[in-house]
């Protein structure tokens, strides 16, 4: 029912393979050292590819794999990672999944997300949780999808950067570009959140986070801050929003940014209590 399954493997190379229709596409078992490239991983039940445990005694993990150019398409989940880590996800297209593009969970550590296509999804185009630390995501499409465009909770260390993360949130009102839950240390530079339902970044608890050089431009909040300590805005673009910042965090400094002349245009609500 798997199209190409792997249990305990190491340095196997996957490429050129139509794995559509099973239950997984391609489903990685504490593997190791895996190339997976190329390949069409569609219209399966659950993962088009799945990097995740082989269980013995204890659960071993994989790690070390590429994944570049695969089409991970019409699943529950384009790419799933659960647990394990130190994958480079490069110029894959993870687009109209029942639920996420692709989604980092269980401690999956140490992860690479470069150039990939994430929209069109049900849910998220990309999602991390449960202590999946140390990851980088630069230069990805995480847009029209039907929740936010990435979610990233309870992971701490992210590199966030030339994205773009525009018109997601199809109904609810509370879905926006970026959201940021219980996360510290985090860089959000360069990136393009434009016309989301709710907000471009929405940050909700953690510390130093740092916000600079992104466009945020027709949402209804450009940046909101529910909470957090430490958190640098600056030098970001904010037109078009109904609220530029809206601001409930501590210490938080806001400098050089530019913001639209709209009513309510800048909005701060931390410290001052007003």
């Amino acid at each position: 029912e798997r199209g190409i399954s792997l249990s305990m493997a190491d340095l196997i190379n996957i490429e050129g393979n139509n794995c559509s229709f099973n239950t997984h596409g391609i489903f990685l078992a504490g593997s190791d050292n895996i190339t997976i490239k190329e390949n069409i991983a569609n219209n399966n039940k659950y993962n088009g590819i799945y990097l995740g445990d082989a269980f013995i005694i204890i659960s071993i993990y994989s790690h070390n794999n590429k994944l570049s150019g695969n089409d991970c398409n019409y699943n529950n989940n384009g790419i799933f990672s659960d647990g394990g880590g130190n994958h480079n996800i490069t110029g894959n297209n993870c687009d109209n999944n029942r639920y996420y593009g692709i989604i980092l969970q269980s401690n999956s550590l140490d992860n690479k997300i470069l150039g990939n296509n994430c929209s069109f999804n049900g849910n998220i185009g990309i999602d991390a949780s449960i202590n999946s630390h140390r990851t980088v995501v630069i230069g990805n499409n995480c847009s029209y999808n039907n929740a936010h465009g990435m979610e990233v909770m309870n992971c701490n260390d992210f590199t966030i950067i030339n994205n773009t993360m525009s018109h997601n949130g199809k109904t609810i009102v509370s879905y926006s570009g970026l959201s940021i839950d219980s996360s510290n240390n985090m860089i959000i530079r360069g990136n393009v959140f434009n016309d989301n339902i709710y907000a471009g970044i929405v940050l909700n608890g953690g510390n130093n986070i740092n916000v600079s050089l992104n466009t945020c431009n027709g949402n209804n909040l450009g940046l909101y801050i529910m909470s957090g300590t430490a958190i640098e805005v600056a030098w970001n673009v904010f037109i078009g929003n109904v609220d530029c910042i809206l601001d409930f965090g501590t210490g938080t400094n806001i400098h050089d940014n530019i913001c639209g002349n709209r009513p309510r245009s800048f909005l701060l609500e931390s410290d001052a209590g007003t």
